[in-house]
């Protein structure tokens, strides 16, 4: 959705994200999946609910209806006797 060489596309996506929260759902999980990366995050980074996932695989629709779910991956990691 968002061009990667324009500016104006991210800070209009950016805008359409923050009033989504504000007038919709403030509590909206967001995930971008990015085939091509080029360093240009379409929120900032600081953001919460947002996750990055770059590359490819069917896995990535597993890993998105689980962690909406609840399931947090840095619990279960941590839950790991090594």
């Amino acid at each position: 959705m968002a061009n990667h060489g324009s500016r104006r596309t991210l800070r209009t996506f950016r805008s359409w994200i923050a009033r989504y929260k504000r007038k919709v759902n403030p509590d909206v999980e967001l995930y971008f999946v990015n085939l091509a990366a080029y360093g240009h995050f379409v929120t900032p980074q600081r953001e919460t609910k947002v996750t990055y996932i770059s590359g490819w695989s069917e896995g990535i629709l597993r890993y998105v209806a689980t962690t909406s779910s609840g399931f947090d991956l840095v619990d279960e990691i941590s839950g790991v006797a090594l």
